[in-house]
């Protein structure tokens, strides 16, 4: 709940509140998307700290390998780590060795996963014969979820 903590979903449209150095919890799609977007284009420091061994396990196969030889290359990145602390200059984790580190930040983006949202769907459940809770407030995920659910909903109009 920093003022340098944001959201990655919150990343693109405040690019420019987003400082030289950044640390990004979470290293699924999401997280490295937004990690080479800054390092690449933007030209920042980017470090990613993943609990999980792989980056981006959740990508499709043809994504997933040229996301992590960019990430290689542009990025310092830290996976089995698990963040332990963020404060307004620097985040503290524990690495793959048990070792706490610590990493300077101006900005920390957090790509942790999202929550559904349900209720803001619910209130458009009586504004029509039929309601289908398709895509993020349903259950997070990506495009191709969001548009089979679609497709499911629409094949039972």
């Amino acid at each position: 709940d920093g003022d340098n903590v944001m959201l990655a979903v919150d990343a693109y449209s405040n690019i420019d509140k987003i400082g030289k150095r950044v640390v990004i919890i979470g290293g699924g799609q999401v997280g490295c998307e937004t990690a080479l977007k800054l390092a690449m284009e933007e030209g920042r420091e980017v470090s990613v700290i993943e609990m999980q061994e792989f980056l981006a396990p959740d990508a499709g196969f043809n994504a997933r390998l040229p996301i992590i030889e960019r990430m290689e290359k542009y990025c310092s990145i830290f996976t089995q780590s698990t963040c332990t602390s963020i404060n307004s200059d620097a985040v503290t984790f524990v690495d793959k060795d048990g070792k706490k580190q610590s990493l300077a930040a101006d900005t920390v983006i957090l790509s942790v996963g999202m929550r559904a949202e349900a209720e803001i769907a619910e209130q458009f459940r009586d504004a029509a014969d039929m309601f289908f809770n398709v895509g993020d407030s349903n259950k997070p995920g990506d495009i191709c979820s969001a548009t089979t659910a679609a497709y499911d909903a629409v094949m039972q109009i």
